[in-house]
């Protein structure tokens, strides 16, 4: 089991992974939270994969008798849930690799972030031996989102 905290010094958000292959329920989830709305993406399920929830903080709009004296107000409002068709992910990646060497074309996910990915893996092994956070030095693109700090 990890569990992760990915800080970016350009954004300020950070981002959470947890991971086991020992939990007994599979579950492949990412959420993304933004600013107005957040995004639910579930690999697992078979007819909602993405929910959009209308739901969100407005500090502008304070209640004082239901947010008890916190300068926040709580907005929820639709869930929509567009249709996204299933396509078997190694088959789908796959089959562009086939199709990048036939043609020659550029393939949509290089070699650097396969290299991204294992300089994350690294400072995480950092992390976890050490106890202290671990910065990720030398991924490009990562470095543009933000220098990573990950944490176990």
């Amino acid at each position: 089991m990890a569990y992760l905290k990915m800080e970016f010094e350009r954004s300020g958000a950070p981002a959470f992974v947890q991971v086991s292959w020992l939990h007994p329920e599979k579950i492949r989830r990412v959420t993304v939270v933004g600013e107005k709305k957040m995004a639910v993406y579930n690999d697992m399920s078979d007819t909602d994969r993405i929910r959009i929830h209308d739901a969100g903080v407005d500090p502008k709009q304070v209640d004082e008798a239901a947010s008890h004296g916190f300068p926040v107000s709580y907005r929820t409002g639709d869930i929509v849930s567009p249709y996204v068709p299933f396509q078997e992910p190694l088959l789908v990646q796959d089959s562009h690799f086939i199709e990048c060497v036939r043609t020659g074309q550029q393939p949509r996910t290089t070699g650097e972030r396969g290299l991204d990915i294992v300089r994350v893996l690294a400072a995480t092994d950092v992390a976890s031996s050490t106890g202290l956070p671990a910065t990720i030095v030398g991924a490009r693109d990562l470095a543009a989102i933000g220098n990573g700090q990950v944490r176990s």
